[in-house]
């Protein structure tokens, strides 16, 4: 994989503050790094340890293929990279710990499947171990802790499938728990704890859903609840901020992005809308967090990468709002993940030339 790599320090042009917050604490995102490797045509990212993330694409080649990125000095590098021999059309990455990950992809016999890999101290790559499930047409995947991870998939059916996953110590792939539930075009999923999980699902009249769901001591998957929302597009979930706040970056009816904050009872799995909140017009989006707060990344109007962060402030400290949002290079594919710090936040993207690329941003205050 060639990489080109950028570093950037502070601008003033860089900074972008929203009209909300007060003269005496402004929020902003800064831009602080940039690396870019091959072409690719599908893009996930997680956060492996503090200043490391893996990505896991489809390469020129239509394989999947991972790399290993640090981030220091105010510049990122990719360390090391490994390449799967058979071809995968969608790809999805999660971190079981600092030193493992597991993918998830869809092969060319349009199956799901899931593997282990470890990661050195150094970034060096290595397959563990690997297991061919369902057939899907799309696919998501989270951490349910070091030993756990669920996918969810569009089956065959175009139904949406859960599926825990148990990981041992030596790498073996064994399939848990399994539900199937109703028809869906899009769904993603994340974590709440090693024992719930919440999925968001565009259904198939076109709404927005978010599913609760409980994961005993076996694996098996139970139901929980459900919270119904507008028409959308596109959607993506997140954990964020306080216990049982779960963040959805969702392009609505209107086909602007929208973030809506919403509550998880840890125990019924009730779901509540708390808040939500307009932004522009946006073809692609990702959510992810950047210390407590909501972190979006979306192809915008102009067909350029446009991050913002998203918390409650305001004169009240209650407004759900956008704090901070800037623009940079055009993105066809988006993705995002925390950096391992409470200040900078990493987005993959498909660049203007169809290349992999790396960003990495800080968010600050200046009071």
């Amino acid at each position: 994989m060639n990489v080109n790599r950028k570093a950037h320090t502070a601008v003033a042009g860089l900074i972008t503050c929203v009209a909300a917050a007060t003269a005496s604490a402004q929020p902003y995102i800064q831009h602080v790094a940039q690396a870019t490797a091959g072409a690719v045509s599908q893009v996930s990212i997680a956060n492996l340890k503090p200043n490391w993330v893996v990505t896991a694409v489809c390469n020129s080649s239509g394989n999947l293929e991972l790399g290993t990125w640090q981030y220091a000095n105010n510049a990122l590098t990719l360390k090391s990279s490994a390449q799967a021999s058979l071809a995968a059309s969608k790809v999805a990455i999660a971190d079981l710990s600092s030193s493992r990950v597991v993918t998830a992809h869809i092969d060319p016999n349009s199956n799901l499947v899931v593997e282990v890999w470890s990661i050195s101290s150094t970034g060096a790559i290595g397959l563990e171990g690997g297991y061919i499930a369902e057939a899907a047409s799309t696919v998501d995947i989270a951490r349910l802790s070091s030993q756990r991870v669920v996918t969810a998939v569009r089956d065959s059916s175009g139904n949406l499938t859960l599926h825990v996953w148990g990981i041992t110590s030596s790498g073996t792939v064994n399939s848990k728990g399994i539900i199937t539930d109703g028809a869906v075009s899009k769904a993603s999923v994340t974590s709440m704890s090693s024992s719930q999980f919440v999925t968001a699902v565009q259904t198939s009249t076109g709404n927005l859903m978010l599913s609760s769901w409980a994961v005993d001591s076996n694996g098996n998957i139970t139901y929980q609840a459900d919270a119904n929302k507008g028409t959308i597009t596109q959607v993506d979930v997140t954990a964020w901020g306080a216990a049982g706040h779960v963040g959805t970056a969702a392009r609505n009816g209107s086909l602007n992005l929208e973030v809506l904050d919403w509550l998880v009872d840890p125990t019924t799995g009730s779901i509540t809308l708390q808040a939500s909140k307009g932004g522009g017009a946006a073809t692609k989006l990702a959510v992810s967090t950047i210390g407590t707060l909501i972190f979006t990344a979306a192809k915008d109007s102009s067909g350029k990468l446009s991050v913002g962060t998203w918390a409650y402030g305001g004169s009240t400290g209650t407004q759900f709002l956008e704090e901070a949002s800037l623009e940079y290079d055009a993105a066809s594919i988006v993705a995002a993940a925390p950096l391992g710090s409470s200040t900078h936040s990493v987005t993959a993207s498909v660049n203007g030339s169809g290349h992999l690329e790396l960003n990495v941003w800080l968010y600050g205050v200046i009071h």
